[in-house]
């Protein structure tokens, strides 16, 4: 029996919160579900994590020596699978469904056709197949399904939490409609597809859902992944998987420039993984109501890049690193610099989370990933690819 589901729990974020479900919900079967794209994806454009990753099976061997539990398993399948995804949820039935088997970057979406079909295929087929799963077997189930903070248009205006009335030449839509959304890259389209997909299923289905739009995270480890080497997850840092504060970090430990895009005062979403997770975990037993897209708003802080840079190279200082910075060297996706004054509305997060500090998160992560740095792959770091 899987009372939870956990699509893609071999992740970044999938494998912290698979072990925070089962330690937090001690009496709840945590299924993980993965076909291990990421670990393949990430060997292929030769990228690695810089935390080492062990197998699932040492995994699951390493919490039930941790913690004396027995409530968290794995199958392997691939959600792009129809066939396979419709026999899960008949077998297991679930109550809690977590969504984040997709592939995970914009980078790898825009390296060629077949990386674009690939992140189309696997991302909308496999949502689209989870959504009739529940549809067919487990209607009353609850999905809280990764979204991404990166798929809002990004106009200037307020972003809110969820539906809203827009203006237009004087008049006003007559219901609440989503906030617009756009997109330079295939990754973040599969994205608003997503979220398209979800709305139709809650209201011709009913279903619950609960649409998390994810701003952009960073950190090295989480209370659970610390308690024991083999739990650790993945840190990717190389141009196609690694995120902006993650690249950062290990640039200032291997002692090179940080690699700013472009000017660095465009602005981006960011969330520590640890609160990430406690978030996510929250959800599973609050749903909305039945028939409702609910809108999460993940996204605690905003900062410019080169605010990202600064707080980054204060703290490798700190631990007596050299630290730089590298502007407008480097800019794969074109990024012109725009900087809009906007406000995000995140009342769900603001109820239940006290956001850690930016800078004391950056330097936990730091004070980890030193032990590592004679296993960083600098040439990897610096972008080769443009968009």
């Amino acid at each position: 029996m899987g009372d939870i589901i956990v699509f893609g729990g071999d992740g970044y974020i999938g494998w912290p919160l698979s072990l925070e479900l089962a330690n937090s919900f001690p009496n709840k079967e945590i299924l993980i579900v993965d076909n291990f794209l990421t670990r393949r994806n990430s060997a292929k454009v030769g990228g690695k994590s810089l935390s080492p990753i062990c197998s699932m099976e040492e995994r699951l061997a390493a919490f039930r020596e941790v913690t004396g539990q027995t409530n968290l398993s794995f199958r392997e399948l691939d959600c792009a699978n129809s066939d396979q995804v419709m026999a899960l949820f008949a077998e297991f039935k679930p109550e809690v469904v977590y969504h984040l088997a997709h592939q995970r970057t914009a980078p790898y979406s825009m390296l060629g056709v077949k990386e674009a079909v690939e992140t189309i295929t696997n991302n909308e087929a496999g949502f689209l197949n989870v959504i009739w799963g529940m549809k067919e077997h487990a209607p009353d189930c609850h999905l809280v399904k990764l979204g991404s903070f990166g798929a809002y248009a990004k106009p200037g205006l307020d972003i809110p939490e969820g539906n809203a009335k827009i203006s237009l030449n004087g008049k006003e839509s007559a219901v609440p409609v989503p906030f617009p959304r756009a997109s330079d890259d295939f990754y973040h389209i599969t994205k608003i597809n997503d979220g398209n997909f979800a709305g139709l299923a809650c209201r011709k289905w009913n279903l619950k859902i609960s649409d998390v739009m994810q701003s952009t995270v960073f950190g090295a480890a989480t209370e659970r992944t610390l308690q024991d080497d083999r739990l650790c997850t993945r840190f990717d840092y190389d141009e196609i998987f690694g995120t902006v504060v993650n690249r950062f970090v290990t640039q200032a430990i291997a002692g090179v420039p940080m690699t700013v895009y472009g000017s660095g005062t465009q602005t981006s979403g960011i969330m520590v993984l640890e609160d990430c997770i406690e978030i996510l975990k929250s959800l599973a037993y609050n749903p909305g109501a039945a028939g409702q897209h609910r809108i999460v708003n993940n996204c605690p802080g905003k900062y410019s890049i080169n605010e990202l840079a600064e707080v980054v190279q204060s703290e490798a200082e700190v631990l007596g690193l050299q630290a730089s910075v590298c502007r407008d060297k480097y800019n794969p996706r074109f990024e012109d610099g725009t900087a809009y004054d906007y406000a995000v509305e995140t009342k769900y997060i603001d109820s239940v989370l006290t956001p850690t500090e930016l800078n004391s998160a950056v330097a936990q992560g730091l004070g980890f990933l030193l032990q590592f740095k004679c296993e960083i792959d600098i040439p990897s770091i610096e972008p080769t690819h443009t968009w």
